[in-house]
């Protein structure tokens, strides 16, 4: 039993059946294609007598909060509930945790057979593809209280494109810079190779597994347009990486995402805390 608790969602087959239903709604999908598409997907779950129950409870009941409950979806549900399937894998946990399946079920079938709320729409997702070039590098001044604090106000981040991230969304692809962060060393906009390279330094991300070596690449979410305001494109260059970079040969990236209400702050604290 994948559950860890008595609580409708307190299990992994109900989080993944809400999570993919939605999904599938998310990338348009009408109600009845998203459906269609769970069954069909579910297959091995439907047949498992464990497991049936929860998906049946889990789709009618996400769908009715949604305004969306099909028949069919509720009936399957409804069945369920009737026949107490899903209390006998409970009869043998603590006596608390049945008595709550029991309140749980029986509120999910008062819930299943009351008037169901209006139809709730659903955001389609947004796909983000960044339009950098490998090798685009901007300056983001730092302007923050934060900086003022720690004597780097009027400093800028230097965001250098080294490669592109694809982040599953949906059935697609948000795409995402690789960057590694540098910071100037003075308030003086750097705009040629040579000050990129010797007038600043490389914000670590963290520390690696190995002493003395730092991971520096970062996967940053450009696509917020008061973030895009303040980018000031500099050139496309190619500059030295950190000689003291910790390289991993199945790299998966921390994702750093870049917002004005925290990206300063967390890249100037790394910048502290780590040196260069």
């Amino acid at each position: 039993m994948g559950a860890w608790g008595p609580g409708l969602y307190q299990d992994d087959v109900a989080q993944d059946v809400k999570e993919d239903y939605v999904k599938l709604l998310k990338i348009g999908k009408t109600n009845q294609e998203a459906t269609d598409k769970l069954i069909e997907d579910y297959q091995m779950t439907i047949n498992d007598f464990d497991d049936a129950p929860v998906f049946w409870f889990i789709l009618a009941d996400t769908q009715w909060k949604l305004g969306r409950l099909l028949p069919n979806v509720k009936e399957q549900a409804l069945r369920y509930l009737e026949s107490e399937d899903d209390l006998k894998k409970w009869e043998n946990q603590n006596k608390a945790n049945y008595k709550y399946r029991i309140k749980v079920l029986s509120e999910l079938k008062d819930r299943l057979n009351s008037p169901m709320p209006a139809e709730k729409k659903i955001a389609l997702y947004k796909y983000f593809r960044c339009s950098w070039n490998v090798g685009d590098t901007y300056a983001y001044r730092l302007e923050s209280e934060h900086a003022k604090d720690h004597n780097l106000y009027g400093h800028y981040f230097i965001i250098h494109k080294i490669d592109e991230y694809r982040m599953r969304k949906g059935d697609d692809y948000d795409v995402l810079p690789i960057v590694y962060t540098k910071i100037t060393k003075s308030t003086r906009l750097p705009k040629a190779i040579d000050e990129l390279n010797n007038d600043c330094d490389f914000v670590r991300y963290m520390r690696s597994p190995i002493p003395d070596l730092y991971e520096y690449k970062t996967i940053n979410n450009t696509n917020s347009s008061k973030i895009q305001r303040k980018m000031i494109f500099i050139g496309n260059y190619t500059i030295e990486s950190p000689k003291d970079e910790y390289i991993e040969k199945d790299i998966g990236f921390p994702i750093n995402t870049m917002k004005l209400t925290h990206y300063e702050e967390t890249k100037i604290d790394d910048y502290l805390e780590l040196g260069n």
